[in-house]
């Protein structure tokens, strides 16, 4: 497995170039480590003016603090078809239940670092891609299919689009896959006349049903560090800068319902195209600002486009810009915005890096609520912070296996506390943590029905 350290303390490197030329030397790192690309995106902008202003009753920010949020890096944001919100951290994915509550998964199959980088609800079906293979849960049930189960070519899984009863699944290296649900089909440069290329980074679906893939080239003969490869079932159809207007690095893609392709890139700009012509969105043609490249285009109610932008976010209405950083928002963690999504009550979910998640509706924000048969277990320390003397408390509303454990801060699981099948109530058992050293650590518990956790903090 690759290391997650030498990720950190590369990301902190690129933080310090405060520059793109770092940009030429990426494609060579990730393609032997296959590490996130999306580390590209933080590098340091400088703050712009904006137009928009705000309401209290039109924000919310939900993080690790006044929340059980797992993470507070959100990669990744979807809605089932309940209506409620779930999304993929840096620490397992969650679902939203209402009052600043989540409840909690983590992949059981991850020894450290339990990292989801996309999530998408596909009828009852949560799948959610991880740096440790791709998960499915549905109904309380949760599976991992991975190279050394199924025939899933790669364990790190990072982009997902559904189609159907289909599931499309973007690897770290490996290409494309189908999932009917039981076989895997894999596409890859070894096997579909050099295309899709090897890191998939986003994956969008046409009105024709014809597949996009932003992708990286891997191969030993690069020649381009991205493009854009589109299947219509048959054939393969290539775009790069030398036959588009893309630019050079395109890392997410999405179709509007005008079936025209808005296609982000790192550090560059945005790219339109409508399958004619290609238009150009950047720092020469919008005024001075300037977009992340990570986030795809969310498109409203009104076809609005709602994308990350330095230091901020903004929204495209055909005409105008309308720019959100720290000068109109009520809230400080805009700065790393890599993700929008819009759901369907029209709340912008904007997941950010380390400062969890803004919600922002014009109309005031109003979000769905979890209804009393889906009640989540209750978790509790009793003395927190405490010396390590403690206990936890709980309550299962049906017979379950319950597991509870404490994790570190990686997410890396340090010690086995309760594993135990048990009827429905309310328990209470004693914790001795002295051996663990000062810190801020997790409880999490695993039951049949749900998963959920609490930070823990140890102070000797």
């Amino acid at each position: 497995m690759k290391s997650y350290k030498m990720k950190l303390e590369f990301f902190f490197q690129i933080l310090k170039t405060k520059n793109y030329f770092v940009l030429s030397n990426f494609n060579k790192y990730f393609k032997s480590n296959k590490t996130f690309f999306l580390i590209i995106l933080f590098l340091n902008y400088p703050s712009f003016n904006s137009q928009a202003s705000g309401q209290s009753n039109q924000w919310m920010h939900i993080n690790t603090i006044n929340s059980n949020l797992p993470g507070s890096t959100i990669y990744d944001i979807t809605q089932d078809k309940d209506g409620f919100i779930w999304v993929a951290t840096n620490n397992g994915f969650a679902k939203y239940i209402g009052n600043y509550q989540w409840l909690v998964f983590h992949n059981p199959k991850a020894p450290f670092s339990d990292v989801c980088f996309c999530i998408k609800a596909q009828d009852s079906i949560i799948w959610v891609g991880t740096g440790w293979g791709l998960i499915r849960y549905c109904n309380g049930q949760m599976t991992v299919y991975d190279p050394s189960n199924s025939s899933l070519p790669d364990y790190y899984i990072y982009s997902l689009e559904t189609e159907n009863n289909l599931l499309w699944i973007g690897t770290g290296g490996y290409g494309a896959c189908k999932f009917d649900g039981n076989t895997f089909t894999n596409y890859s440069y070894s096997n579909s006349g050099n295309m899709p290329l090897g890191n998939i980074w986003s994956i969008a679906i046409d009105q024709f049903g014809q597949k996009w893939f932003s992708c990286m080239d891997d191969r030993p003969t690069n020649t381009r560090p991205g493009a854009i490869v589109k299947y219509d079932g048959t054939s393969w159809t290539l775009f790069d800068t030398t036959n588009s207007g893309l630019q050079t690095h395109p890392t997410e893609i999405s179709i509007d319902v005008n079936d025209n392709k808005w296609i982000s890139s790192v550090g560059e700009g945005l790219v339109m195209y409508d399958n004619v012509s290609w238009s150009i969105y950047d720092t020469s043609t919008v005024s001075s600002q300037a977009f992340f490249g990570f986030s795809k285009v969310a498109f409203d109610a009104n076809n609005n486009k709602w994308l990350t932008a330095q230091n901020g976010f903004c929204k495209y209405d055909n005409l105008l810009w309308t720019f959100f950083d720290s000068t109109n928002v009520p809230f400080n963690e805009i700065g790393y915005s890599i993700k929008i999504f819009i759901d369907i009550n029209s709340n912008k979910w904007i997941g950010t890096i380390s400062k969890g998640i803004l919600i922002y509706n014009e109309n005031g924000v109003t979000l769905t609520s979890i209804d009393k048969i889906e009640k989540p277990s209750f978790l509790n320390i009793g003395s927190n912070p405490s010396n390590g003397n403690t206990h936890v408390k709980f309550n299962i509303e049906k017979n379950s296996n319950v597991k509870i454990f404490i994790s570190d801060y990686t997410g890396k699981r340090l010690l086995i506390i309760f594993d135990e099948f048990v009827k429905p109530g309310i328990y209470s058992i004693p914790l001795n943590l002295s051996m663990l050293p000062s810190g801020i650590y997790t409880c999490i518990m695993y039951s049949d029905d749900s998963n959920t956790s609490i930070k823990l903090i140890i102070i000797h």
